[in-house]
């Protein structure tokens, strides 16, 4: 996925958990991205884990960055 749209998809999920304090969004939020990562895929399906594979880790990865 384009890092752009990434962006609006990660202000997205914000904007649907605004009701919830900075602190705790980002604890959960972190949590739940590694979890992801942590998973051998992403992706189930063959077609769409060899064309956004590398990019889901790489935008997941980014925003535990920016968190």
């Amino acid at each position: 996925m384009d890092e752009e749209i990434y962006l609006n998809y990660r202000e997205s999920v914000r904007k649907e958990f605004s009701h919830i304090p900075n602190f705790l969004y980002r604890r959960g939020r972190k949590k739940f991205i590694k979890s992801i990562l942590k998973q051998p895929y992403i992706y189930h399906l063959d077609w769409f884990r060899a064309r956004l594979e590398k990019h889901a880790r790489k935008n997941m990865t980014n925003e535990l960055e920016f968190l």
